[in-house]
């Protein structure tokens, strides 16, 4: 495990790759399920614009955004290509 704390207690486990802004930029989705679907990157996760996941022991617990119709989605590898899986999300009021 990295400590991203120095000596403290904190510890982070590697999640696999992320990419924010996934919508929110042309050609970002595309070039981002190309890379984790070619073995560029490992899997991860994508979050577009106002939205945030929330991490607790290396597990996702949630997606949330402050705006609806905004998307988390993992994604994985799955023979060649980059595969979406959605992930719920919880509009914050």
């Amino acid at each position: 495990m990295l400590s991203l704390f120095g000596n403290s207690a904190h510890d982070y486990t590697d999640p696999g790759s992320a990419c924010p802004h996934y919508l929110g930029e042309p050609g970002r989705q595309e070039k981002y399920r190309g890379w984790v679907g070619a073995g560029v990157l490992p899997d991860g996760h994508a979050a577009d614009d106002y939205t945030a996941i929330v991490w607790r022991d290396g597990e996702v617990v949630e997606a949330v955004s402050e705006r609806g119709e905004r998307p988390v989605v993992r994604v994985r590898r799955d023979g060649s290509a980059g595969i979406e899986d959605e992930v719920p999300v919880r509009v914050l009021s």
